[in-house]
């Protein structure tokens, strides 16, 4: 099986990064702004389009624009590997801090064989 793919935009913590190696460590992690991964300033929709062809679960804070981006990015066509939106402070009572947005497969496991299209955020989100 292929290993999991994450690309981490340029503002997520380091921290996050290293927790998540410890925790699994055949996993690829790339960072906005460090080859091969896209350089900084680059767009979200071409975030996406990278994470669309290296097979990649996008991680970022911007819970503000990425849902319409994904949701773009899926009514053209386009398949996804996901999008994890986390919050930029986590909270002591709430370790892991995550909030999934348009997980490929519908599901909160990540299975990266196979994407789909969906229609976006699942309800609730």
């Amino acid at each position: 099986m292929r290993p999991i793919r994450l690309l981490f935009d340029e503002n997520v913590s380091r921290d996050l990064e290293r927790a998540l190696k410890r925790g699994s460590p055949a996993t690829q992690m790339f960072r906005v702004g460090h080859p091969p991964a896209p350089p900084i300033r680059t767009s979200d929709p071409q975030h996406l389009l990278w994470c669309e062809t290296e097979r990649a679960l996008f991680i970022s804070h911007d819970r503000s624009t990425m849902p319409g981006h994904h949701a773009d990015h899926q009514a053209a066509g386009h398949l996804s590997w996901g999008v994890l939106l986390i919050r930029k402070k986590l909270r002591r009572h709430d370790p892991v801090g995550l909030r999934f947005a348009g997980i490929s497969n519908g599901a909160v496991g990540l299975d990266f064989r196979r994407p789909q299209r969906c229609a976006g955020p699942s309800p609730g989100s």
